[in-house]
């Protein structure tokens, strides 16, 4: 699995929405762990535009009045 699968699947399995959380302890670690996933992405520009699209897909759709993005596909493999 490369470096980029990897931070593929990391941004996949966020919890993108833990701003909207009751629990205090909940938004604290979704505050550390997007500030993790942010400064992880801004370390090369295919991180950062893989980040780019997890979040246009995320925060798109009907709830935001805008269509619906299509779910960014993981990096292929070159090693096969």
């Amino acid at each position: 699995m490369t470096d980029l699968q990897q931070f593929y699947d990391k941004c996949q399995g966020f919890d993108w929405f833990y701003e909207m959380s009751d629990d205090g302890r909940v938004w604290r670690n979704g505050v550390a762990a997007h500030a993790a996933l942010k400064a992880e992405a801004d370390s090369s520009p295919e991180k950062l535009a893989i980040y780019g699209a997890w979040k246009a897909h995320i925060y798109s759709g009907v709830p935001w009045g805008t269509a619906k993005i299509a779910r960014p596909e993981r990096p292929h493999d070159d090693n096969r």
